[in-house]
């Protein structure tokens, strides 16, 4: 009789059954785990050091000032390009490969019908514009850079270690172009040189192809950095 009674307690019965109680599962919040996860990705996973909700804060703001960066950068490359290409006409207006100012378009005044008619003393200004964009757009990336966690960022992208020496080579490039902008733009205001001269010219025009180098060094810099962000 004892054992048959143990039988009926032991068998459910309606879907009831004696079962030892279950311990309730951990409840987590879907945004603190997905904080902390590990991302992983299609063929390697990836531990970013993201283990706490400050590391996934400050993961996140890095993540922002990355893609500001990256953007930045871009903008600088292309300014400076707009820059380069006024440069050239410029360049074409006030030099043109002559041996004299008298032969160049600006030299021969209404006859050589110069592009941009920014001639002499005259301040280029197109050129002038893109230049101050381009040195805006420069420094903009170079401060919002100087924000970034490299450490962090390296763990997405080892070039953006590579980055974060090459960019002070694209300030020191656009700060050596920007200089040499302004005495090539003020040195005939002064009695030093004169476009009339024509040694002087020659040496001002010596001038103006550096600038215009220097143009180009820019702009691949930048576009080498931009490359290296995406």
């Amino acid at each position: 009789m004892n054992s048959l009674f143990a039988l009926a307690l032991s068998t459910p019965i309606w879907g009831f059954s004696l079962q030892p109680p279950v311990t309730a599962a951990p409840v987590v919040l879907p945004e603190v785990a997905s904080q902390v996860r590990t991302v992983v990705d299609e063929e390697y996973e990836y531990d970013y050091g993201i283990d706490t909700v400050a590391d996934a804060n400050a993961e996140a703001r890095n993540l922002a000032l990355m893609d500001w960066t990256r953007a930045l950068n871009v903008t600088t490359t292309l300014a400076m390009a707009v820059t380069g290409a006024f440069g050239i006409i410029q360049f074409y207006d006030e030099y043109h490969f002559e041996s004299e100012y008298s032969e160049t378009p600006c030299g021969m005044g209404a006859q050589g019908d110069p592009v941009f008619d920014y001639c002499g003393d005259s301040t280029p200004v197109p050129h002038l514009i893109a230049a101050s964009v381009s040195a805006g757009a420069l420094i903009s990336t170079f401060i919002v850079s100087t924000q970034i966690d490299f450490d962090r960022a390296e763990r997405r992208d080892g070039d953006w270690r590579t980055y974060e020496t090459t960019r002070w080579i694209a300030l020191a490039l656009g700060i050596l172009q920007a200089g040499a902008g302004a005495f090539l733009a003020n040195i005939t205001r002064t009695d030093v040189l004169n476009y009339e001269d024509p040694d002087d010219f020659d040496i001002l025009q010596g001038f103006a192809v550096a600038h215009a180098a220097l143009g180009v060094a820019n702009v691949g810099m930048n576009l080498a950095n931009s490359i290296l962000l995406f």
